[in-house]
């Protein structure tokens, strides 16, 4: 990941992580209206019980949200493959 990552244009990447953090689209989540499935990682440094309630804060208007926790430190799909894409076949599967 790292060799790939270092291949990146330095420019790109710093102006799409300053666009990402400029534009705050929280108030737009209640206009989701296709179901959602949101993986996320637990092992980020917070507690486990604060983590998962800002989560669902931050994701509480979305109508329709599967909102689900791996043990993971942040990319879910490296350090939890096998949960991640079980997780990724199921919503897949629901949405056909």
């Amino acid at each position: 990941m790292v060799a790939e990552a270092a291949k990146s244009d330095v420019v790109t990447v710093a102006t799409a992580f300053a666009e990402r953090r400029s534009k705050d689209l929280r108030v737009h989540l209640g206009k989701i209206n296709t179901p959602l499935t949101i993986i996320a990682a637990t092992m980020t440094g917070l507690p486990t019980d604060q983590l998962m309630a800002r989560w669902h804060t931050q994701v509480a208007a979305i109508r329709d949200v599967d909102l689900v926790f791996i043990a993971a430190r942040h990319f879910v799909m490296l350090d939890q493959p096998d949960a991640f894409y079980a997780l990724l076949d199921k919503a897949i599967a629901s949405a056909t």
